[in-house]
């Protein structure tokens, strides 16, 4: 009797896939190199806070710092190729519909960050829009911004929003919730928290022990940095760390040459 032979796989990305931090990471690796090359350009003096809270392990290594960081991104980036083609996914064309989606989503996060913020208007405080074009920004601090966003996602989205989730549902559930009602609260949970978190590493009372950087709080720029980590929550469980990413980095780029949020409006 002879064996029934596998079809072979669809052709494309499989859905699951997109979502992956697998994925993620490859579609990431443009925005950390780019990163390591800002911090080369400007002698490491300011850094992102979630670069710092991700690889603050690697600290005690000294010089050695630097050839581990390269170590761990092309290490993750093999690792990444291979989970993602053990699925069935072609890379190339993963890699490009998340970035596609990235920059897609790029251009009406601001938008829906100023529609968001006007319908709560009421009972929340307003960041003064004084937004003008300033042309090209420096390559190294557009770098920084750019490769940043994907350590800020990989620490308080996948690290931040993930932990949160899954101690909140492990919680309930031990209290005797129902799967679903508890899966429910834990993403709520996960949100809301890796939202604040974000927030608060924005501000230089709360990141000062890591170095210099941060802006003093106000509460209007807290609001809008709240909001924003809400929208990229949604935007990293729903399209996956990558799209999120992606987002975020290009986001940044636009506010630092001076792309009014509500230029769609």
């Amino acid at each position: 009797m002879s064996r029934p032979q596998r079809e072979p796989p669809p052709a494309g990305t499989p859905p699951g896939v997109l979502t992956s931090l697998a994925l993620g990471w490859l579609a990431m690796a443009p925005q950390l190199v780019a990163y390591e090359w800002g911090l080369a350009q400007t002698g490491g003096v300011v850094r992102n806070t979630g670069e710092r809270l991700a690889l603050l392990a690697l600290a005690p290594l000294g010089e050695w710092v630097s050839w581990v960081r390269w170590a761990v991104i092309a290490a993750g980036c093999c690792a990444a190729a291979a989970l993602t083609r053990a699925r069935g996914a072609r890379l190339g064309a993963g890699v490009a519909r998340v970035v596609l989606e990235g920059i897609g989503l790029a251009i009406v996060l601001g938008p829906a960050l100023v529609i968001l913020l006007s319908l709560a208007s009421g009972w929340l405080p307003r960041l003064d829009s004084s937004w003008e074009p300033r042309g090209p920004p420096p390559l190294d601090t557009a770098a920084l911004l750019f490769g940043g966003a994907a350590w800020e996602e990989l620490c308080f989205r996948v690290g931040g929003y993930g932990i949160a989730y899954l101690l909140a549902r492990t919680m309930l559930g031990a209290l005797g919730a129902g799967p679903r009602a508890s899966a429910l609260a834990a993403e709520g949970v996960g949100l809301a928290g890796s939202s604040l978190v974000f927030a608060l590493a924005h501000l230089r009372a709360f990141t000062s022990w890591l170095g210099p950087g941060g802006a003093e709080f106000d509460p209007a720029l807290f609001t809008w940095l709240v909001a924003g980590g809400i929208l990229l929550g949604l935007i990293f469980r729903l399209r996956g760390p990558g799209v999120a990413a992606w987002t975020h980095g290009l986001f940044n780029v636009a506010l630092l040459v001076g792309v009014d949020p509500d230029v769609l409006l």
